[in-house]
């Protein structure tokens, strides 16, 4: 944009209103509206078609069991269990009675043709035994280690308030953890007066040592506290347990010093801190193993436009090909956009990606009209369209997870009561 711009400023300082207005309708206005009709549009059609492809599913299903078996109130307990013998077969026994227990919302001991078509949700779900007892009196271990495992579980979950969502342990980690980010800034603002020798031997240096120190303790207490199950089962502990035993790896080990510069990452912890923060990164876990759907939608359009490219632009010489032209400094030696080539694959999809992120690809396009022919604008025209609408609709379905997530805890806050905990917590108590 600033390129395109500057030689009309340059003449006259009036020129600035016409390119402002021009990117505050077409680039915000009007891609906004785009936005919003492709989402719009995604949104009704795909949940009006999965909805209906559902529920035509489960209808088919349920009128499949009773017709061999006629059964005049629905499917029992054991007519379910057959059929999760085939729908999900690595479904333990215990999950299948929670997964039957769920869809009866009638407690009449059969399921029918309407709660059965919740099955495709429900089945989705995972299940944790609720149970008030620590994990360690499960175990058979001497008194002695079993009350130090007690007061550990104390020191750990502690709350220092009631309905506190964090325990007094959380509260004194995060400002550990915020300290130790004020740390690493002083460090590498002095490192940067600091010959390597002297980094090695600063005191900043070894405050690194000191806090891995802090967060393995941490982890051992976690685990001591909660269990491993329980310990391992949250993907921020997870998350802190990695990034811990890189940063161990990282000071003893010479070859794995990369590690330590992963320190700040652990900053990320203290997104939990809000409520809001936790939803954005929630819906980002549910959304990585969707995405590869779209992912690999993406990189179909990338090798399609690649191979195109390779057949019309392959051996191409870009390097000074624009002297006297207003980007021949691009393409000069210190420019390096003749890197951006279809020489290759390789090369074709760095290019690619290039063009993606817009900005300043009209210098990579007028390159290869000066090159080649003006017919060649064709090619990186119709690219940025389709990209576009590509990434728009990607945005438009995060979109979409997003609001969903956001929605379903609202309304699982809201009915607590109902909720797949108290379900497993009246089994238990029935069993």
């Amino acid at each position: 944009y600033p390129d395109v711009m500057m030689p009309a400023y340059h003449k006259h300082r009036g020129a600035v209103f016409f390119f402002v207005i021009y990117i505050a309708v077409a680039l915000y206005f009007l891609m906004s509206l785009l936005l919003a009709t492709v989402y719009a549009t995604f949104s009704s059609k795909n949940k009006l078609s999965l909805h209906r492809h559902k529920r035509e599913g489960a209808t088919r299903a349920y009128k499949t069991i009773t017709d061999i078996e006629p059964m005049d109130d629905g499917i029992d307990l054991t007519k379910f269990q057959k059929l999760l013998k085939y729908y999900k077969p690595r479904m333990s026994a215990l999950n299948k009675i929670l997964v039957f227990q769920l869809l009866d919302e009638r407690r009449s001991g059969k399921i029918n043709l309407d709660e059965f078509r919740n099955i495709y949700g429900v089945t989705k779900l995972s299940w944790r035994r609720d149970t008030n007892a620590e994990w360690f009196h499960n175990w058979d271990f001497p008194v002695p280690i079993r009350k130090v495992l007690e007061r550990i579980h104390i020191l750990v979950t502690a709350e220092p308030f009631k309905k506190s969502f964090y325990s007094c342990f959380d509260v004194v980690m995060y400002i550990v953890i915020f300290i130790n980010g004020c740390t690493v800034v002083f460090e590498v603002v002095s490192a940067s007066n600091l010959s390597r020798s002297e980094r090695h031997f600063s005191t900043l240096h070894w405050f690194s040592h000191i806090f891995t120190a802090i967060y393995a303790t941490e982890a051992l207490l976690k685990i001591l506290a909660l269990g491993p199950r329980d310990y391992f089962d949250s993907y921020w502990n997870w998350f802190d347990f990695l990034v811990t035993i890189l940063n161990i790896l990282g000071s003893f080990d010479k070859g794995a010093k990369f590690a330590i510069y992963l320190r700040p990452i652990r900053l990320l912890l203290l997104f939990q801190l809000r409520k809001s923060y936790r939803v954005v990164f929630e819906t980002l876990r549910i959304l990585l193993a969707n995405l590869v759907n779209l992912g690999i939608v993406i990189v179909l359009f990338y090798y399609f436009f690649a191979i195109i490219g390779i057949e019309s632009f392959a051996g191409v010489e870009l390097k000074s090909c624009c002297r006297n032209f207003s980007i021949q400094d691009e393409y000069e030696e210190d420019g390096y956009y003749y890197l951006n080539n279809f020489n290759d694959f390789f090369h074709s999809c760095v290019t690619l990606f290039e063009l993606t992120v817009v900005n300043n690809w009209h210098v990579i396009m007028e390159g290869f009209v000066i090159a080649t022919t003006e017919w060649s604008r064709i090619y990186f025209m119709v690219f940025y369209v389709v990209i576009l609408v590509v990434m728009t609709i990607v945005v438009a379905y995060i979109l979409d997870a997003f609001v969903f997530y956001i929605e379903f805890r609202k309304k699982h806050e809201k009915s607590a009561g109902h909720t797949p905990q108290s379900c497993i917590s009246n089994i238990s108590h029935q069993r």
